[in-house]
C-alpha cells in the first residue's frame, strides 16, 4: 500500500478526548497517530473554564500545548482530515483510513474523537454572531464570565437551574420561554431568587457597536440583557463511525450517538469511540465537559494498551 504508515494506534479528532488519549498511550510506548482536522467545537469561545490549572486558557493554547506534549513522546500529528475509514477485508482489526490530501494510514485501532457541533442555524435571529461569546450554553464553563443581565431563553425544563447558578453570581436573570409555561411553583420560587420570568418568541438580536444589549420580542417588546444562555442543537459528526458500522442508540438520551461503554469499546473490534459524541448504553450518560471528556479518552486509551498488550 503506496504512502502507508503503520500505527498501532489512530486518533481521530483533537480535542480534549483524543488529546488525552493520545498522551495516555504514547507515554506506555504505543505506536500513536493524532489526526486532526483543526475544527474543534470551542474553536469560537475565547477561554476554556472550569479546568484545574488551565482556566481561563484559550482553547488554541491547549491545544498548542497539548501537542507540543504529545510530540515529546512521538505521537504523530497529522494535521488533515479522514475522508473514509475502512476494515481491511482479510479480517483481524487493520483499517484503512483514507486522508483529505490523499494519503493512507493503516492503523490496528482507532479511536473515534470526533466530537459533535453546534446547529448554530437553529437558533433564532441574530443569536448565533455571539456564540461562544455573549451567548453560551453552560453556565459551568462561562456563567461567572456572563454580563450583568442574563436571559436565561429556551423551553428546556432544565433551564431554571441554570438561571438558579447565575443569578447566585449577583447576574440580573431573566427566563423567557416561548411555549413553555413553568409551574406557578416553581414561578414563585424563582421570584424569590431574583429570577424573572416571561414568556416570549425571539425574533432578533439588538446591538450598539457590535455589543448585544437586548431581544426584540415577537410582540415588538424587548428584553435587555448583554448575555444569553441557551441550548443549541447539536449534531453529532458520525460519518466514519457509520462507515465502520458502529451501532447508535435509537432513543433518548443516548439518540443518535455512538454507543460506547466506560472504557470506549464500540461494537465494532478495534474501534473505541470518546468524548461528546459518544455515550456509555449501560449508563445512559454522555460526557458533557473537557475535564468528562478527558477522562474518557484516559480511560479508552488504557483499555487499548490492555488490548496491545494482550
Amino acid at each position: 500500500m503506496a504512502n502507508t504508515a503503520q500505527y498501532e494506534s489512530a486518533v481521530i479528532g483533537g480535542g480534549p478526548a483524543g488529546l488525552q488519549a493520545a498522551l495516555t498511550m504514547s507515554r506506555v510506548g504505543i505506536r500513536v497517530a493524532l489526526i486532526d482536522a483543526g475544527a474543534g467545537r470551542n474553536a469560537r469561545t475565547s477561554h476554556i473554564h472550569n479546568v484545574v490549572t488551565r482556566d481561563g486558557t484559550p482553547p488554541e493554547e491547549f491545544r498548542r500545548i497539548a501537542r507540543e506534549e504529545l510530540a515529546g513522546y512521538g505521537v504523530d500529528l497529522i494535521d488533515d482530515s479522514v475522508a473514509r475509514a475502512t476494515a481491511e477485508p482479510s479480517g483481524g482489526t487493520l483499517f484503512t483510513l483514507d486522508l483529505g490530501s490523499g494519503r493512507q494510514v493503516s492503523t490496528e485501532r482507532i479511536v473515534l474523537a470526533t466530537g459533535i457541533r453546534d446547529d448554530l442555524d437553529a437558533l433564532p435571529a441574530g443569536l448565533a454572531r455571539h456564540w461562544g461569546g455573549a451567548v453560551f450554553h453552560c453556565p459551568f464553563c462561562h456563567g461567572r464570565e456572563s454580563g450583568q443581565a442574563v436571559v436565561v431563553a429556551g423551553d428546556l425544563p432544565h433551564l431554571s437551574g441554570p438561571a438558579q447558578m447565575l443569578a447566585r453570581l449577583g447576574r440580573d436573570v431573566t427566563w423567557l420561554t416561548d411555549q413553555l409555561v413553568p409551574e406557578p411553583a416553581l414561578v414563585e420560587r424563582l421570584r424569590s431568587d431574583g429570577i424573572a420570568w416571561q414568556q416570549g418568541t425571539v425574533t432578533e438580536t439588538i446591538e450598539t457597536d457590535g455589543q448585544l444589549t437586548a431581544l426584540r420580542l415577537a410582540d415588538g417588546s424587548e428584553v435587555a440583557c448583554d448575555s444569553v444562555l441557551t441550548h443549541a442543537p447539536t449534531l453529532v459528526n458520525d460519518d466514519l463511525a457509520r462507515q465502520l458500522g458502529v451501532a447508535f442508540g435509537d432513543a433518548m438520551p443516548l439518540e443518535g450517538v455512538m454507543l460506547a461503554d466506560a472504557f470506549g469499546h464500540t461494537s465494532v473490534p478495534g474501534v473505541w469511540a470518546v468524548g461528546e459524541a459518544a455515550g456509555d448504553p449501560a449508563t445512559g450518560m454522555r460526557p458533557m465537559s473537557v475535564v468528562d471528556v478527558m477522562s474518557g479518552g484516559q480511560r479508552a486509551a488504557a483499555a487499548i494498551v490492555r488490548s496491545v498488550l494482550a
